[in-house]
């Protein structure tokens, strides 16, 4: 009954969290505010002008037909009396009173955030894909926003190891942007999809800073990969630092626009991240779960298997795209030792083909 009035409440733009947890500050329930008269309503701080309105609007709403649909859309409310909603969530300033969710969190887990930018560089794709994949394999559930660039490669990396959660700034029945929607059904089959705003609420350009706060406030610390200046994920940044949370950045070129965020978060003391480890080192004992050696850039980097002119040439190829005939001058060997060396070398893992001849560490 009280998840029914709670989702009632939520459904009402003009409440909000803080608004909400005042009206049951004073009386308790959420039933008791949902029947209140507009007198008693105008006590409590922050309703003196909202209060008759919502005593009209009310009388449209079926309390009961409101939650049954919710059900029947297999869309799942926590409130933070519940044992699924993420524990250091209900420590944050104003955590929200309602989460809506398709899929599953379990108690307990370890939530870990990643971010950055919509624009993006191959590099921060290819550096985002690979952390959240080690997040996860470390056991961690990575959560990011499914916004398209580095939150996508997050969701993706995740996805290839474990658990995931995409927190939207939209309604769950309203998936944005549209080119995730299978992405998003694949998180609920492995993670989950949250939400505090009502299932047909559109992805308004208000809701993300909002959301933003969900993603650092439910997880243990936020890594920054790949971010301008004025990225939304600095804002996510911003809430961490408010709620108490551990900051990570990865650092990249220091003449690209889309790393500025980044290093200007690390100037600030933000931790630098070059592998698993580097985070691992930050979070409590019980976290450093993973063995020396298994991070991708740990002295086990799977280097001891590779010839001496493999290890050589390999010390040249970024992690970003390099094309063959730069490798060829950095290197100093001939063409057909290069290409034979970098066919070694991709049928062991080490280098990426893209198209057009370009090479990366993988």
């Amino acid at each position: 009954m009280e998840e029914e009035y709670l989702n009632a409440l939520n459904l009402f733009p003009s409440l909000g969290p803080r608004k909400i947890a005042s009206a049951l500050e004073q009386l308790e329930t959420p039933q008791r505010v949902w029947n209140a008269p507009a007198k008693e309503l105008k006590l409590i701080p922050g309703w003196e002008k909202l209060a008759e309105d919502f005593v009209v609007g009310r009388e449209k709403i079926d309390v009961r037909e409101e939650w049954l649909n919710l059900k029947s859309r297999g869309i799942t409310v926590l409130t933070l009396k519940h044992p699924e909603y993420p524990f250091r969530l209900k420590e944050i300033a104003s955590p929200p009173p309602v989460l809506y969710l398709k899929g599953t969190l379990n108690e307990g887990e370890w939530f870990f955030s990643l971010v950055g930018s919509r624009r993006c560089t191959l590099y921060g794709k290819e550096i985002a894909s690979w952390l959240s994949s080690e997040l996860s394999r470390a056991g961690f559930t990575v959560v990011s926003g499914m916004a398209l660039g580095i939150d996508t490669c997050a969701h993706s990396g995740a996805l290839k190891n474990g658990r995931t959660v995409a927190v939207l700034g939209s309604g769950l029945e309203e998936i944005y942007p549209k080119k995730n929607l299978q992405l998003s059904e694949q998180i609920t089959d492995n993670g989950a999809l949250v939400s505090e705003f009502p299932v047909n609420t559109k992805p308004l350009a208000q809701n993300f800073p909002q959301r933003n706060r969900i993603i650092s406030g439910m997880s243990m610390g936020t890594l920054v990969v790949e971010a301008p200046e004025k990225s939304g994920a600095l804002i996510t940044v911003d809430y961490a630092l408010e709620q108490g949370r551990e900051i990570f950045a990865v650092p990249a070129n220091i003449n690209s626009p889309y790393s500025k965020g980044c290093h200007k978060i690390l100037k600030q003391g933000a931790k630098l991240v070059e592998n698993l480890q580097d985070i691992l080192e930050e979070l409590p004992v019980e976290c450093r779960i993973i063995e020396a050696g298994t991070s991708k850039n740990s002295s086990g980097d799977g280097k001891a298997g590779l010839l001496q002119e493999e290890k050589y040439l390999l010390s040249f190829i970024p992690f970003q795209a390099l094309h063959v005939d730069q490798i060829i001058q950095k290197s100093g060997f001939s063409s057909s030792k290069v290409g034979n060396l970098l066919l070694h070398l991709e049928l062991k893992g080490q280098v990426k083909q893209l198209p057009g001849k370009y090479f990366l560490k993988s």
